[in-house]
C-alpha cells in the first residue's frame, strides 16, 4: 500500500494495525498499563542497510537511533513531512512506543524476556506464541527471543505469562534510567560523624569512626557500583577493577564524558583512610567493580539484567550498590534474585538500592523483595520530603537536599560537578548518597567475616539500626555501622575434628600475608601462606589443639584468629565412686573395645567389659581411659579427688592451711613418717588443676619440708585439685582458695 499522508497519520495507521491505543505488560504479578507515544515508533531494520542510511537523511525525523542490531527507533518531528512509498513500506513490521503511568517512555526492542518453569521446553513456549519466537540468547535459564511480528509483542508476552508456563514474561524495552541524585553542598562528612556542624544535631550519623576502630578491613571484598561508571582516583588508590559497560564490550565500566554519579558513590564506599588525601570511605580497603549502565542512554531491561548478572558472576561482587531506578521489569527482578542466591559461591551477594527521590512509593527496583532499601534523612534526623517510602523500606542514612548548602562531599572527576581541589565534589546528596553508605557497611562486615550469608548481613544491618521499631518512612531506623560490626566476628572456617585431616579457610587478603600455627606443634601438619590450608594429624596424636591464623593485609587491620579443634578420635566416659575400699566404677559412653583404664601410668584394667569396676585407691589421682575410635586409639583423662575419708591413714601427705588465700604448705603425716625408716620421700612435683582437669600451675621440689610450698595469691577464689607426685606418693587433695 502506498502512503501519501502526513508522517504522523501514516504512523498512526501502522501503529494501530493490531495494537490497542492502551496496552499493558505483566511485571511484579500485576498489569502495568501503557499508553501510545505518538512521537516514537520502533521498526525492524537490518543493521547498516541502505534503507537505514536513507532514513537517516529524511528531514521528517527528529532522530533515528539504532536500539539493537535488529531495531531502530524513529522520533517524529512535530511538522513531519510526507514519506516516500519505499520508506512507508517498512511499516509492516513495526510497533508504537509507549508511555507508563508517570509519562516516561517504554520503548519495545522487538524482543520478549521470559524464564520457563522447570520442565517446560522452549518448543512448548513457542507453541503458545504461535511459533513467532526466535531465540537470541539463553543464560541462567532466562531467554531473550525476537518476535517475528513486532505489532504482537505485548499480546504474545502477556499470553505467555497468562499460560502459567513461565516464571515471568514481558517485552524487552528501553525505559528511563533514573539516577537518584540531589545537588546540595556540604564541606564535611557529617553522615560519618555529626558534631553539629552547619546546624546539624550532634550524633545524627552512622557511627563511621567507631566502626573503623573495630576494623578498617581484613579480607578482600568487591563492591559493584552499578551506575554511570567509575575510574581510578587518587583517593581510591588503584582499587578500581576492570568492569562492565552496557553495549560496549571494551568499555570495562569506565565513565563516559560528563559522568560522575558512580564516581561519587564509589568514594562514599571505598575512599582510602589516613592517606593525607581527601575523604574517608566507610570500607576503605574495598575493591570497586564499575558497572556502567548509563553509557547507552537507551539501555534495555535485558541489558540491565545482563549487567546485574555480570556484576555478581564474572565480576564476583560481594555487594551490589544501586542508586538508580527503572520501570518495573521481572527480568531485572530475576537477575537481582540470582545475585542474592547464587553470588559469593552460594552465600549470596548483598544487593542495596536507593528508595528513590520522588517522595512517593519506593521506586523499582528498590521495591523488589529481598534487597536492602535505603531512604534519606537530614542531619537532624528528619526524613527528607523527597525520600521515597513504604513497607519495603529497611533503613535510612543522613544525606542532603536539592539546592541547599551542606551536602555530601565525595570523590569526583575533573570538571564535572562542584569540583573541589581538583578531585572532590561537595554537591552530592539524595538517596543516591544514602545507598552507598549501606553498601559500604555491608562491605566492611564481609571483610571481617567473608563467610556470612546475604541474609545474615541484611538482618544485622536492619536490626542494629538506631530506631524505635519499624515504620514505612524510615524502615528500622538510622544505619549504625558500629553496632552492625559489633555483631560480626572473624572466623576460621573448617571442621572441629580432624580424623585424620581437614581443610581450614580464612578470607583472602590482597597484597598481604597469612600465617598459620598450631599448638601443640606435634598435633597437626600444614603448609604456610594460603587462605585455604589442609591440616593433617601427625602420627597417633589424639587430643585438643588450637589452630591460629594471623592475617596481615596490605590495606586494613592485622587480626589473629583462633579455632580450637580435636585431633584424632574422641571418647567419653563417666565415673562414680570412690567406694569405701577405693573402688571406682567406669562407664565408656563413646568409644569401642578393647578398653584400658589407668591410674596415672598404672594399668588397672585391659579388656572388653564395659562398664567396669576397678580398684583405684583412696588417694585420688589421674584417671585415664583408652578406647578405639574411627581414627584409632584415643584417650581421655580426668582428675579424681581424694576419697575413702574413713581411711585417712592411707594418705601420706597433708596440705595446710586449707582454705588459704596466699600460700599452701605440704608436709608428711606423722603416722606415715613413723612407718618409714627415713624422714623424707625424696624429690617430686606439685600440680594444681581446676575441676575441668586443666593444669593451672606446677612446682618441683627436692624434698618435703624444704621447698614444698605453692603461692596461690594470683588465683581466683574457688576450689582446685592439688596432685602430689613423688617416688612413693601419687595422691590428690582438694584445695580451697578464698
Amino acid at each position: 500500500m502506498k502512503c501519501k499522508l502526513l508522517l504522523s497519520i501514516c504512523f498512526s495507521l501502522f501503529l494501530l494495525n493490531g495494537i490497542n491505543a492502551q496496552e499493558y505488560y505483566w511485571s511484579s504479578q500485576k498489569k502495568n498499563p501503557l499508553t501510545v507515544d505518538s512521537k516514537r515508533a520502533v521498526l525492524h531494520l537490518v543493521e547498516n542497510s541502505a534503507l537505514e542510511a536513507r532514513l537517516r537523511t529524511n528531514s521528517s525525523f527528529e532522530k533515528i537511533e539504532r536500539i539493537s542490531e535488529h531495531s531502530v527507533m524513529i522520533v517524529i518531528k512535530d511538522n513531519g513531512k510526507l514519506l516516500s512509498d519505499e520508506i512507508t513500506g517498512i511499516a509492516s513490521n513495526s510497533i508504537a512506543s509507549f508511555l507508563d503511568n508517570n509519562g516516561e517512555p517504554i520503548i519495545p526492542t522487538g524482543e520478549i524476556l521470559f524464564e520457563p518453569k522447570k520442565g517446560v521446553s522452549i518448543s512448548e513456549v513457542n507453541k503458545v506464541c504461535e511459533n513467532q519466537l526466535t531465540v537470541l540468547d539463553k543464560e541462567y535459564s532466562n531467554y531473550t527471543v525476537l518476535v517475528k511480528d513486532y505489532a504482537r509483542i505485548f499480546e504474545l508476552a502477556n499470553k505467555l505469562y497468562e499460560s502459567g508456563l513461565v516464571e515471568y514474561s514481558h517485552p524487552n524495552f528501553i525505559g528511563t534510567l533514573v539516577k537518584f541524585q540531589n545537588d546540595p553542598l556540604y564541606p564535611q562528612q557529617y553522615y560519618l560523624n555529626n558534631t553539629g556542624q552547619f546546624g546539624g544535631t550532634a550524633g545524627i550519623d552512622i557511627n563511621g569512626p567507631q566502626a573503623l576502630t573495630i576494623t578498617e578491613g581484613l579480607t578482600d571484598v568487591k563492591v559493584a557500583v552499578i551506575d554511570d561508571g567509575v575510574e581510578n582516583h587518587i583517593d581510591i588508590n588503584g582499587r578500581v577493577l576492570s568492569g562492565y559497560t552496557v553495549g560496549n564490550p571494551n568499555g570495562n565500566g569506565s565513565p563516559a564524558a560528563g559522568a560522575a554519579h558512580g564516581q561519587a558513590c564509589a568514594g562514599i564506599i571505598g575512599a582510602s583512610l589516613n592517606n593525607n588525601e581527601g575523604i574517608t570511605g566507610i570500607a576503605p580497603c574495598t575493591e570497586i567493580v564499575p558497572i556502567d549502565i548509563f553509557s547507552n542512554i537507551n539501555a534495555s531491561a535485558g541489558q540491565i539484567r545482563d549487567a546485574i548478572d555480570w556484576a555478581w558472576d564474572e565480576g564476583e561482587a560481594d555487594v551490589l550498590s544501586n542508586s538508580w531506578g527503572y520501570p518495573a521489569s521481572d527480568a531485572i527482578t530475576q537477575a537481582i534474585g540470582r545475585a542474592r542466591t547464587q553470588g559469593r559461591n552460594g552465600r549470596g551477594s548483598v544487593v542495596v538500592f536507593a528508595s528513590g527521590n520522588s517522595g512517593g512509593a519506593v521506586s523499582f527496583p528498590g521495591n523488589v523483595s529481598g534487597v536492602l532499601t535505603v531512604g534519606a534523612i537530614d542531619r537532624n534526623g528528619n526524613l527528607w520530603a523527597y525520600s521515597s517510602r513504604g513497607p519495603q523500606m529497611d533503613v535510612v542514612a543522613p544525606t542532603g537536599n536539592v539546592n541547599l548548602l551542606g551536602d555530601v562531599r565525595t570523590t569526583d572527576r575533573p570538571g564535572i560537578n562542584g569540583y573541589v581541589n581538583g578531585n572532590y565534589v561537595d554537591t552530592f546528596g539524595g538517596t543516591s548518597a544514602a545507598c552507598p553508605q549501606v553498601a559500604g557497611v555491608a562491605a566492611l562486615m564481609l571483610s571481617f567475616d567473608p563467610f556470612m550469608t546475604e541474609s545474615q548481613v541484611k538482618n544485622i544491618i536492619k536490626f542494629t539500626a538506631t530506631g524505635t521499631g519499624f515504620n514505612n518512612n524510615v524502615g528500622h531506623g538510622r544505619l549504625n555501622a558500629q553496632a552492625a560490626l559489633q555483631q560480626v566476628t572473624p572466623k576460621i572456617l573448617g571442621p572441629s575434628k580432624f580424623c585424620p585431616s581437614g581443610v581450614m579457610k580464612v578470607g583472602e587478603v590482597s597484597g598481604g600475608t597469612i600465617s598459620w600455627s598450631v599448638s601443640p606443634s606435634n598435633s597437626l601438619s600444614f603448609t604456610q601462606g594460603a587462605s585455604t590450608n589442609t591440616f593433617t594429624r601427625i602420627g597417633s596424636f589424639s587430643g585438643s589443639a588450637t589452630i591460629t591464623a594471623t592475617l596481615n593485609p596490605a590495606c586494613g587491620t592485622t587480626r589473629v584468629i583462633t579455632k580450637n579443634v580435636t585431633v584424632g578420635g574422641t571418647i567419653n566416659f563417666t565415673w562414680s565412686g570412690v567406694g569405701p575400699f577405693g573402688q571406682l566404677d567406669v562407664n565408656v559412653t563413646s568409644g569401642t573395645a578393647p578398653y584400658k583404664i589407668y591410674r596415672g601410668s598404672t594399668l588397672l584394667y585391659s579388656g572388653y567389659s564395659n562398664p567396669r569396676t576397678v580398684n583405684f585407691g583412696c588417694n585420688g589421682g589421674v584417671l585415664k581411659v583408652e578406647a578405639n575410635t574411627a581414627c584409632g586409639i584415643a584417650s581421655k583423662s580426668v582428675i579424681v579427688p581424694q576419697g575413702c575419708a574413713s581411711f585417712r591413714g592411707q594418705s601420706a601427705m597433708v596440705v595446710f592451711p586449707n582454705p588459704t588465700s596466699f600460700e599452701l604448705n605440704i608436709a608428711q603425716l606423722d603416722e606415715f613418717k613413723e612407718a618409714r625408716s627415713e624422714d623424707d620421700i625424696g624429690s617430686g612435683e606439685l600440680q594444681l588443676y581446676d575441676f575441668d582437669g586443666n593444669k593451672i600451675k606446677s612446682h618441683k621440689f627436692s624434698r618435703i619440708g624444704h621447698d614444698t610450698k605453692m603461692n596461690l595469691s594470683d588465683l581466683k577464689k574457688g576450689v582446685y585439685i592439688l596432685r602430689i607426685i613423688a617416688k612413693e606418693v601419687d595422691e590428690v587433695h582438694q584445695v580451697i582458695v578464698r
